[in-house]
Order: structure tokens, then sequence, then C-alpha cells
């Protein structure tokens, strides 16, 4: 069994965002009663689309609160799931690790759209673009988010020494 170097935990928080979609909520949920105490019409088309994009917007709250990001890195790999999207955790063995860098972004300029990535790039983040992007050496690349950056650059350093 390998050594545990550094793990995090990371949960979704962007409230503003869970707050957005409650008003949105709130609102649909106001029509939708309007409408069932005073019908204008014979047809529940209104009905039906205030009550899908409730239950739509609820969905969207109830994942965004349900968002997890575990990571952990040992002296032989690095492991992170992403929950609800990975059922298993996701491993990346060091000796397979070609390059690795901890990257550092504003806040100003991840607002302005400068992490938006169209590449072959698997992003795992909760943090925006900061933490580590990993290429391995068949190719393939991840960025794995993280909010300790400070104590994941010194943690992957000294990984990959012993690696």
């Amino acid at each position: 069994m390998s050594k545990k170097i550094y793990k995090e935990e990371q949960s979704f928080t962007g409230y503003e965002a869970i707050v957005l979609l409650g008003i949105i909520m709130a609102a649909f949920l106001y029509l939708f009663a309007k409408e069932v105490m005073h019908p204008n019409d014979d047809y529940y088309i209104g009905e039906f689309l205030y009550a899908s994009i409730s239950i739509a917007t609820g969905l969207g709250i109830y994942y965004l609160l349900k968002l997890r990001l575990k990571t952990k890195l040992s002296e032989k790999k690095i492991t992170f799931q992403m929950k609800p999207w990975h059922s298993k955790k996701q491993k990346i063995k060091l000796d397979n690790v070609e390059d690795c860098e901890i990257i550092r972004t504003s806040l100003l300029s991840q607002w302005q759209g400068g992490n938006i990535s169209f590449g072959k790039e698997s992003m795992y983040s909760l943090s925006g673009r900061n933490g580590m992007s990993i290429t391995t050496k068949d190719g393939q690349q991840y960025f794995i988010g993280s909010k300790n950056l400070t104590e994941l650059e010194h943690a992957i350093k000294e990984a990959l020494k012993q690696a």
C-alpha cells in the first residue's frame, strides 16, 4: 500500500448560481400556481411548461449541491473522482506522467473565458482553472482542479521525485 501524500475534497461553491436557479424556480412555480388557480384556456400547455421548468431547475439545484471532487496523491498514483459523473475512482500512475504543472489563474481571467478549452483535455474542477495539468506518456491530457495550490505543488514535486 502506498503512502498518501495529499488529499482534498471540494464541493460546488457557486452559490450565486444556486440562488439564481432558486429565483427562476420560484417564478415558474408562481406562474404554475397562478395558471392552476385561474386557467385562461382549455389547453394545459402553460401548466405543463411551468411545471417542467420548475422541476428542471430544482433538479439542477440538487445536482449542483451533490457535485464533489475528491483528489488523492500517493507515492505511486493520482486518484480522483468527480461525483456524480464517476462511479469509480479514476487513476493516473505517476510513472505514466510525462508532464505535470500547476496552473494558477486569477479570478478576473476566469470570468473572461480564458479557462474554456476545446481541446482533448479532460477537465475536472470545481475551482475554475486552478489546479494541476497532467500529460501522460500516451498523450492523454487531464486538468484536476484544486483550492490548495501551494500544498498540491509541494506534494506533486515530492511524489514525482519518488516515482
